[in-house]
């Protein structure tokens, strides 16, 4: 059986610029702008929203959710709402971000995403404040007002009306952002005139 040779079309032609190198390749990544910025900024922002559970999330489950309209489940789907809402204020100027245009605008994009963003954990804090801790993590001052044993005590399904209006509403901001955005891309750029 004999073989025949690939037609002119089908032959392999030499490329003859070379691929990048691993070196290359990770100082395009840039691996110690994540570990001298972005890890210690999350590092930060997950301890905030910790002192912000502790000093504020009794108070506001313990004064503010009794008074507020619909008591415990008014107030943790008002919380779930905010969640959304903040979520999507950090999402929509990110979804506007190129890392392939313009480096100054996408970092312009990307710092007005951060109020968003500590709103967002803040909100976040506070609605993770009324979650029931394991019985065995549980202070002795858990059942007082405004802990989280007495809100579950007060209002069990507090937890499930916050996720809910927060998988909610999020679905719609989600589903608009990502609307614009496709409509952002297709339509073309306004040249200057």
């Amino acid at each position: 059986m004999s073989r025949k040779a690939a037609r002119p079309s089908l032959r392999y032609e030499h490329n003859r610029e070379r691929p990048a190198s691993r070196r290359q390749r990770e100082q395009g990544e840039r691996p110690w702008l994540v570990a001298l910025v972005v890890l210690p900024v999350a590092t930060g922002v997950v301890a905030a929203m910790a002192l912000v559970g502790k000093a504020w999330g009794p108070d506001a489950w313990g004064d503010l959710a009794p008074e507020w309209p619909g008591q415990g489940y008014g107030f943790s789907l008002t919380l779930g709402v905010l969640e959304a809402l903040t979520a999507g204020a950090c999402i929509a100027p990110l979804a506007r971000a190129r890392r392939k245009g313009n480096k100054l605008r996408s970092a312009a994009w990307g710092a007005a995403a951060l109020p968003g963003a500590v709103a967002f954990g803040l909100v976040a804090a506070v609605a993770l404040a009324g979650m029931r801790p394991k019985k065995r993590h549980r202070s002795g001052g858990c059942h007082l007002e405004g802990h989280p044993c007495w809100v579950h005590e007060h209002y069990p399904y507090a937890w499930l009306v916050g996720l809910v209006a927060f998988a909610a509403v999020g679905l719609a901001l989600l589903f608009t952002i990502g609307i614009r955005a496709d409509q952002r891309a297709k339509d073309p750029a306004p040249t200057a005139t």
